[in-house]
């Protein structure tokens, strides 16, 4: 069962850290912007990105998405300091949305997410063609509570 705080951190965290698998089984990781709605996780990418063509081969993602509180600095062992934050990391299946109404609508709620308060121009059909929608079901979730004094 998840925390409350795990929900809110998938609601609110600015960067999501994706995992994809490259062809020869390497993973590579980058940070991408996202929204967790209706349950799941959504990214926006170039039609034509990596991450596209590996979610084709293999669909298995890994994610983290971590909140910083605050640094601890050590008081007087040197390698007692530390960071207090919380984090999780999840597992899941990721496939591409097609639909150009659900794209907008994805798209509609980052904007929300990341520019609320407004001043952008309404999100046409051609937004929707120019981007990639890989949508996360989340198979397994850990959660790390990492609050330090």
């Amino acid at each position: 069962m998840e925390k409350p705080w795990s929900q809110e951190l998938l609601k609110t965290g600015e960067i999501l850290h994706l995992a994809t698998l490259r062809e020869d089984g390497a993973p590579t990781l980058r940070p991408v912007n996202f929204v967790y709605w209706e349950g799941k996780v959504y990214i926006h990418t170039g039609p034509k990105s990596g991450k596209i063509a590996q979610i084709r081969h293999d669909p298995r993602v890994c994610f983290e998405i971590e909140q910083v509180m605050a640094y601890v600095p050590a008081k007087e062992e040197p390698c007692s300091a530390t960071y207090s934050c919380r984090s999780i990391v999840a597992e899941g299946r990721a496939r591409l949305i097609t639909a150009n109404e659900k794209k907008r609508e994805i798209l509609q709620k980052m904007m929300e997410k990341y520019q609320p308060e407004g001043g952008y121009r309404p999100i046409s059909l051609k937004d929707t063609e120019m981007v990639a929608i890989v949508e996360i079901e989340v198979q397994a979730l850990s959660e790390k509570n990492h609050l330090r004094e």
